[in-house]
């Protein structure tokens, strides 16, 4: 089963609802970070869920990953990766939350080379360790090139030499068919 991690801060529930809508089949699990919604994540994932057709699990406590779920963490906790097939959380540590840089290590620590991350758009600078950390291993780091905010995506970039650069049209169809 094939297990994507994303992340995305500024203007992200615009970009999930353009990317997870055009998606007929969603063929791996995804694992999504997405910034700034503390004390709105039970919110955000039935939000989710309405304007992609997909189904989304709020995560409180490890679960097993399932095939063309999307894993939100519980608001104030970071996802992660605990295993091959479980993933879980814990207490977020940074300024921001969830981190991806927190979840995209974790998925590089658990599938090595055969980790994927998506960056999507947003501000700042987290996610750039974890993207650095899932190439360092051998896995894909795919960018957002069209995003509202490309400052993330940007600084990705800057960072990761193996990085490349996909339109959100681009990384739905790779969503649709991924399943190392």
């Amino acid at each position: 089963m094939g297990i994507v991690a994303i992340g995305v801060s500024a203007g992200g529930p615009e970009t999930l609802k353009r990317l997870f809508g055009s998606i007929e089949n969603l063929r791996p699990a995804i694992l999504l970070a997405q910034h700034n919604l503390v004390g709105q994540m039970e919110a955000f994932a039935r939000w989710l869920e309405d304007v992609s057709g997909k189904e989304v699990h709020l995560v409180e406590r490890d679960e097993k990953v399932a095939r063309g779920v999307i894993y939100v963490p519980k608001s104030g906790m970071d996802l992660i990766l605990k295993s091959e097939d479980l993933v879980g959380v814990r207490r977020a540590k940074g300024i921001v939350s969830p981190s991806i840089d927190a979840l995209f290590q974790s998925v590089a620590e658990v599938l090595g080379g055969r980790a994927v991350a998506i960056v999507l758009g947003g501000l700042g600078r987290d996610g750039v360790m974890g993207a650095l950390e899932i190439a360092r291993r051998g896995g894909m780091v795919l960018v957002q090139k069209d995003a509202k905010f490309p400052f993330l995506p940007e600084n990705v970039l800057k960072s990761v030499d193996a990085a490349s650069k996909k339109s959100l049209d681009e990384i739905a169809v790779f969503l649709e068919f991924y399943a190392r």
